[in-house]
């Protein structure tokens, strides 16, 4: 590193900064002519906005409580500059200069920062400089313990085979605000006139009970459209997001709200939700158990609604079912206790009928050795995990009588970590701003596969297979065949 003149390019094979001349000099020897170099001028001069902008947001911050009832703050930018503000011929830089910057910031003010892109290639291209990162500075030591670390590989490797499916229950909606079961019955109560004596009362029956009179009070037609007035969204939880980004095509959830789809949307996922639209052209069906916001009319809450499901809604147990048996099913913010699971869940159990000699389901699981699925816990619950042994991996975040809030903080690194280890996409590998982020072997990919399509004859492209490669040429970020436009 030049220590007379002013730092113009970074080599990330040297980890070094250079000056214009230095840099002229040292990388004109043959054996690192090919160092990959990125211009740090205009890059340092979004770093230090960057690093502003953090000190400014913790002044502002430091004397107010966290949203949501986090343990931390939870502050969120982008890829600075990389979008309109002109320096997105640098992303890769960028993401270089930018990564120790905010674990830094993180460090230094005690809060919890979020990069999020709506770019597939610049979020791929963030996660696999992110995991180098980490990997070389030891971050994940300490955070999380090392079955969680061995929980977090094991969904991912699940997840990147296909083989893993979602059911998202409303513990993952608390992060933005969204009521529990429990607040969502005393609002509709107190919508409904009853006064603190009877709220009391409540208190006291059965959730389903409770929701019953509720319903006498407003009517059936009235209670699912204050439920849908109440649980409008515009926007998601960070758990939300996080779990959005697996690469995970079919979602089941309790939840009415519309936070996940949302978030699916958000990442340009053509979205089906079941059973209001055919699950045929999409990227991923959300099957809506228990009704959503936008068919008001549906909302399943009492007991009266609970007891009726399995003969008006027997389709959509029958899909979970499937799920359980074919797949690996993964619990977030859902706490196995809901009446209509017990019974799709004892059915599955019964169909099977697990013999002496193994049953296999599709997915070549073994349900002697196997399990149905994994349920993400806050807190140890020994009890619940004596209930499901059989069925279900009990992976708690932390133990008893660890607070709330820094459970459901555990909760979030460890879907982070989980997202970063199941990064299937690498739609990066062909857009030229990441060349500084490439391998001496993803560089001669790269290189190999854009001479090939130079050279491919037009009579090639006329082949009815050329249009599999381009998709595969797409799916690595390349957008110039026939003024084909960047929109991932």
């Amino acid at each position: 590193m030049c220590e007379v003149r002013g730092a113009t390019m970074y080599c990330k094979a040297d980890d070094a900064n250079f000056c214009k001349t230095c840099d002229e000099t040292i990388h004109s020897m043959p054996i690192i002519r090919d160092h990959k170099r990125t211009t740090v001028e205009d890059i340092n001069w979004y770093i230090k906005g960057a690093e502003a902008w953090l000190k400014e947001v913790y002044d502002d911050l430091k004397d107010k409580p966290p949203r949501n009832a986090r343990a931390k703050h939870l502050v969120a930018l982008p890829l600075v500059g990389t979008g309109k503000g002109g320096a997105s011929s640098s992303s890769g830089g960028m993401v270089l200069a930018l990564l120790p910057v905010l674990y830094k910031a993180a460090n230094i003010y005690n809060y919890d920062i979020a990069i999020v892109s709506i770019k597939r290639y610049s979020f791929a291209a963030i996660q696999l400089e992110r995991n180098r990162f980490c990997a070389k500075h030891k971050l994940w030591d300490g955070i999380l313990d090392e079955n969680l670390t061995k929980e977090a590989t094991r969904l991912a490797q699940l997840a990147k085979k296909g083989k893993l499916v979602l059911f998202v229950g409303s513990g993952v909606s608390a992060g933005a605000g969204m009521p529990t079961w429990k607040e969502l019955l005393e609002y509709l109560a107190i919508a409904s006139g009853i006064d603190d004596k009877e709220l009391e009362l409540l208190k006291t029956m059965n959730v389903l009970d409770s929701a019953s009179v509720i319903e006498i009070r407003l009517g059936s037609k009235k209670l699912g459209q204050i439920i849908a007035e109440h649980l409008i969204v515009t926007h998601f939880s960070l758990s939300c997001a996080l779990l959005a980004g697996l690469p995970v095509s079919q979602v089941v959830t309790t939840n009415y709200n519309r936070m996940f789809e949302l978030a699916s949307e958000s990442l340009g996922l053509d979205v089906a939700i079941l059973p209001y639209a055919p699950a045929g052209n999409c990227n991923r069906w959300i099957l809506k158990m228990h009704g959503c916001t936008s068919h008001p009319e549906d909302i399943v809450l009492t007991r009266e609604h609970y007891m009726r499901y399995a003969t008006r809604r027997s389709a959509l147990s029958g899909i979970v079912q499937s799920l359980l048996i074919t797949s690996h099913m993964l619990f977030v913010g859902f706490s196995l206790n809901d009446d209509n699971f017990h019974r799709i869940a004892d059915e599955v159990r019964r169909s099977l009928k697990r013999s002496n000699d193994g049953v296999l389901s599709a997915s070549g699981l073994n349900f002697n050795t196997s399990k149905f699925g994994t349920q993400l816990q806050l807190r140890n619950n020994p009890v619940t995990a004596l209930l499901w042994k059989e069925d279900f991996h009990m992976v708690p975040m932390v133990e008893e009588d660890v607070d709330h809030k820094i459970a459901a903080r555990k909760m979030e690194i460890f879907l982070d970590h989980l997202l970063s280890l199941a990064t299937t996409t690498k739609a990066f590998l062909l857009k030229p701003q990441f060349d500084v982020l490439l391998t001496s072997n993803q560089t001669k990919l790269r290189n190999s596969l854009l001479q090939m399509m130079k050279e491919l004859p037009a009579e090639a492209k006329e082949a009815p297979e050329f249009t599999s490669v381009i998709s595969m040429f797409k799916r690595l970020g390349w957008d110039q065949y026939e003024g084909n436009e960047d929109k991932n």
